[in-house]
Formats: structure tokens, C-alpha cells, sequence
């Protein structure tokens, strides 16, 4: 008997045993803790001036709060963010599984929208986020150093009434009279809200460098068929300009004139005799005129070693007058840059 209500006692211990984990109400809590409300697939469909919207789809592995959404808008200096100033946002649920978020930024071009969804446990998304780069239409230039009031930028007066949420940087300094002096090279964000009205005027102000230039570097020498650059850096702030600089003077590298030796005619050949030019020397020309029919041939001499340097030209036509002269040439650049012709020596065949 003692066995036997062992044994059933034992039997429904491992029941009760087996069947617990299930029934753990404990489990089946944490199990539902886990899940939460995925933003994916986010895209940008409008971006301008006057507003952003974005949409993205939310997954349906939990129920939805429908009437709950939440975001914010930073605003970004470089690598800095700023805490964002929002002017209006508004959440529109274009099914159960995507959402559209609309929001007014001002200031600063670059932004980054950060927003989250939540489901009816309360359990809240991962934070989406997305950098935009906003055009704006509100530009004042200012040069380092200017002193100027908001009649500059706008007709309103923004020296009473209104809320400053501004970022000034290092590039700009609000004064206690209420102008403003530009201090430095760079961008600030001027961002104003009207208590009483609600209007709002939004500016960015680019602070120009008065620069300082230096001495400059060549960084592209002139040549003589092309001209060259010159770069200026500003000691300030880096900036840099060109100039450009003349091309070389040609005449400088062209030879000299050729002084003729003498001209002698033997038979049907007409030798002319020269002195060497060393000096931007690469090679001669001869030209051959018959002065009865005006024609004219050249012929091309290399520069030689010797200090006379004579042309034969051979299959002269008899009884023909004939008058030659010699010029030097020089290659630069690719280019035959030529002397002045010699004077004349005429003899008869």
C-alpha cells in the first residue's frame, strides 16, 4: 500500500514538474518584455526651406499606439550637435505599419530628425535618425570686424518680446544694445520668436574673413608659351587666391643673327660659310632664292662643334642667279623659335 501511494505521488510530482515552465506566468511576461515596435526602410520625400517630411514602416509584431510618437530635431555645427529647436511636429499613421513625420525646422542647414514609436505596453523603438542637408534662403554675409543691428536682416525689432534661441559660436557676439559683431570667420544660426505673435525669423550669418594674405608661392612656374600660378595663402584663416603669372619673354631664348662668312659658287654647287652661335643655338636654316623665278628653298643644318659651319647645295641650273642667307633656330618647349635672317650673299652658276 505504501509503495503503491508512492508511486502516484512520484507520478504526479513529475507532472506538475514537466507541465510548470509553461504555465510560469513569470516566463510568459518576459517573453512579451522582449518585443518592440522596429522603424526601417525611412526615406526623405520632402526637404526645403519651409519643412521635412519623412516616412518609414514599422514592423507588426505588437499592437501599435497609434496616438503616441515622439521627435526631436538637432541641429548640427560641424560635428556638433545642438539641442534642437522645433517649431512644429506632427505624426500622420499612413497605415498600421508606416508612419509619416513632418516637422518645421529652422536655423542651421544640416539637421538630424530623431524619432521613436511605441506600442500599446508602453514598450518604445529604437530611436531612428536621419541627417539632412537643408537649403536655406536666409543668408547675411558680414566681414570680421562689423557692427551691425537686426535692421540689417529683417523690419521687426528684435530687441523686446522676443525669445533668442540663437547659436552664436565663436563667430558672432550679441552686444547689450542688441546689435551684433562679427568676430571671427564662420557661420552662426540666429533663431527669434516672437512671445505675443508667434512669429518667427530665422537667419544664418556668414562672417567673411578680412584676410591677410602672404607673400605667396609659385605653384606653377611660367613658361614661355604658358602662363604660370601664383597662390596666396591668408594668414588667418587659410583661405587662398591665385594669381597668374606672365608668360616668359620669347625673345630671350631666341638666337642671335648669323654673320656670313662668305658665299662661293663651283660649278653647279654654292657653298655659304658661317660662324657658330653657342647661345640658344639647337640648329641653322639656309634658304636657297632663285632670283629669276623668285622661289625660294630651305635646307636645315645641325649645330656643329666647329666655329665656321658651311652648306653645299649641290644641282645649281646653270646660267641661274642665286642669293642665300642663314638663320639659327632654337627648340623650346616643343617650339622652333627662330633668329633673324643674315644679310644676303648672291653669286651666278
Amino acid at each position: 500500500m505504501k509503495r503503491k501511494l508512492f508511486s502516484v505521488i512520484l507520478a504526479l510530482a513529475m507532472v506538475i514538474g514537466y507541465a510548470s515552465p509553461a504555465l510560469n506566468p513569470a516566463s510568459q511576461s518576459f517573453a512579451a518584455d522582449t518585443e518592440k515596435p522596429i522603424i526601417s526602410n525611412i526615406k526623405t520625400i520632402k526637404c526645403d526651406v519651409q519643412e521635412v517630411i519623412i516616412e518609414a514602416d514599422v514592423s507588426d509584431n505588437v499592437q501599435l499606439d497609434t496616438t503616441r510618437a515622439f521627435a526631436n530635431v538637432y541641429y548640427l555645427i560641424g560635428d556638433t550637435y545642438l539641442q534642437g529647436r522645433l517649431d512644429g511636429a506632427s505624426f500622420t499613421w499612413l497605415s498600421n505599419t508606416r508612419i509619416r513625420v513632418k516637422v518645421k525646422p529652422t536655423g542651421c542647414e544640416t539637421i538630424s530628425v530623431k524619432f521613436r514609436v511605441y506600442d500599446t505596453a508602453g514598450n518604445e523603438s529604437d530611436t531612428a535618425s536621419v541627417v539632412l542637408d537643408r537649403p536655406s534662403s536666409n543668408y547675411y554675409y558680414a566681414n570680421e570686424g562689423d557692427t551691425f543691428s537686426s535692421s540689417a536682416f529683417t523690419t521687426a525689432d528684435i530687441s523686446i518680446g522676443w525669445n533668442d534661441r540663437s547659436y552664436y559660436g565663436n563667430c558672432l557676439k550679441k552686444n547689450d544694445d542688441g546689435t551684433f559683431t562679427a568676430l571671427a570667420p564662420g557661420k552662426s544660426y540666429l533663431y527669434f520668436s516672437n512671445y505675443k505673435t508667434g512669429a518667427l525669423l530665422s537667419l544664418v550669418v556668414v562672417v567673411k574673413c578680412v584676410h591677410v594674405w602672404d607673400s605667396g608661392k609659385i605653384t606653377k612656374p611660367a613658361k614661355y608659351y604658358s602662363t604660370g600660378v601664383k597662390t596666396f595663402t591668408c594668414t588667418k584663416c587659410g583661405a587662398t587666391k591665385t594669381s597668374s603669372i606672365p608668360k616668359l619673354d620669347i625673345s630671350k631664348a631666341k638666337p642671335a643673327k648669323v654673320k656670313l662668312t662668305g658665299a662661293k659658287v663651283s660649278g653647279k654647287k654654292l657653298t655659304v660659310k658661317w660662324k657658330r652661335i653657342s647661345k640658344n643655338t639647337q640648329g641653322y636654316q639656309v634658304a636657297l632664292k632663285d632670283k629669276k623665278t623668285g622661289k625660294q628653298k630651305t635646307y636645315t643644318v645641325k649645330q656643329g662643334n666647329k666655329s665656321t659651319i658651311s652648306k653645299t647645295i649641290k644641282k645649281l641650273k646653270k646660267g641661274r642667279k642665286y642669293a642665300v642667307r642663314v638663320r639659327a633656330y632654337n627648340v623650346v618647349e616643343g617650339h622652333k623659335v627662330y633668329g633673324p635672317w643674315s644679310k644676303a650673299k648672291s653669286g651666278k652658276v
